[in-house]
């Protein structure tokens, strides 16, 4: 009895060292896990603010290139309106102040050539009163150029058809001009700078395209207008522009940027250029 007490004493001596041995082990266990835990907290969190200050990084990256390109639309739009106030300014001083002194100036010939008939004999005087003539006519062409007063009182496309005209005239370029849904005005900003952007065009054609013919086509559906300027001439590599041409396709670009419109250029070398543009406009 004695040595079965102390066996019993000794078992319960070992189960409770295991129950110790477990109890320590289960708690160190439990930290371990609570200290995974924190750890995995800890990540979770790090992870969490550190993206969350990407995102505000980004944020604030993409506000301030959003404040730069409309800062850039606000002085680009600035310096158009300049220009083009200036431009008007400068073809009304032209057509009220040269203009109306050539023609004086030749109404003043007139009179002197009614006054004293002999002067229709005299060549001196026919080369002044011819030259009097040319320099009235060209000061009407620059100030036509600048500001067309066809835009202004009759639209776009009828100032659109008269620059056509002239350059078909001049035997310049023989341009078409095709136009769908363009029966309603459109508001005068707009027009002036589409005016602006074919002017440009026609001019590129002329200086760098040796071309023949070009054609212009407007088509219009509801708020959306689609322009499409083509010509056979010799064309162009579009990744290797010309300065000039560059210059001149810069230009373009800025008013087709004022007015938030597209722009894509597809040209081959011998066969043409296409230029097509695309905005949102409102009468």
């Amino acid at each position: 009895m004695y040595q079965t007490r102390q066996k019993e004493t000794e078992i319960l001596r070992l189960q409770k060292a295991d129950e110790e041995k477990d109890f320590v082990i289960r708690k160190r266990n439990l930290y371990i896990s609570i200290a995974a835990g924190l750890l995995i907290v800890s990540s979770i969190i790090v992870f969490l603010l550190k993206n969350n200050l990407r995102n505000k990084q980004r944020l604030h990256d993409e506000r301030m290139k959003q404040m730069e390109q409309q800062q850039q639309v606000i002085s680009l739009q600035s310096m158009i309106n300049g220009e083009e106030t200036e431009r008007i300014r400068i073809a009304k001083d032209l057509h009220h102040g040269l203009g109306s002194l050539f023609s004086t100036v030749k109404m003043h010939f007139s009179a002197l050539q009614h006054n004293i008939p002999q002067l229709k004999n005299d060549e001196l005087f026919q080369k002044s009163y011819n030259l009097a003539d040319q320099a009235s006519a060209e000061v009407r062409n620059i100030a036509h150029n600048m500001m067309p007063e066809v835009l202004m009182k009759l639209g776009l496309m009828n100032a659109i058809k008269d620059l056509s005209n002239n350059m078909n005239s001049a035997k310049l370029l023989n341009v078409a001009v095709e136009s769908y849904g363009m029966d309603k005005r459109l508001n005068a900003s707009t027009e002036i700078m589409l005016y602006r952007v074919i002017q440009e065009l026609l001019n590129n054609i002329i200086k760098h395209a040796k071309a023949t013919e070009a054609i212009i086509q407007f088509t219009k559906d509801s708020d959306r207008l689609s322009v499409v300027v083509e010509d056979n001439g010799i064309g162009f590599s579009t990744s290797e522009i010309d300065e000039k041409i560059h210059s001149g396709i810069r230009s373009i670009k800025s008013r087709v940027d004022y007015l938030n419109g597209k722009m894509i250029i597809d040209s081959q070398k011998g066969v043409g250029t296409t230029v097509m543009l695309d905005f949102l406009v409102y009468h």
